[in-house]
């Protein structure tokens, strides 16, 4: 059984008939889980093409959770394939700062603990 697929049809299914549910919320942290612990996007359905737009909510949620929705036309244009992959880190507000200590700055001790 393919567990990010039945993830993402749960969660595509919950998604439509309400949106702010706690389940759709627990089912987007399940898949950002299976994706996350991929090494590379899986793909998580075939949809038909009109079908497109009622993702676009589901892109927005999943962004949140660290996931890119991505689609790929199948040969001949019968269908999308949707594959879910994790983002890029956000770079880091502290990469690359130096600390500095300031002169006249006060020393503390450890505090050990002490033995019985």
């Amino acid at each position: 059984m393919n567990h990010p697929v039945s993830t993402f049809r749960a969660l595509s299914s919950a998604f439509q008939h309400d949106a702010t549910s706690a389940q759709v919320e627990t089912l987007a942290a399940e898949l950002a889980a299976r994706v996350g612990a991929s090494a590379h996007p899986l793909c998580v359905g075939l949809i038909e093409r009109a079908a497109v737009r009622k993702f676009y909510g589901l892109v927005y949620l999943l962004d949140s959770y660290g996931l890119t929705l991505r689609q790929r036309q199948r040969a001949g244009g019968a269908g999308v394939f949707v594959y879910a992959e994790r983002n890029a880190a956000p770079p880091c507000e502290f990469e690359g700062a130096v600390v500095r200590e300031r002169e006249g700055a006060p020393t503390y001790a450890p505090v050990l603990a002490q033995a019985a």
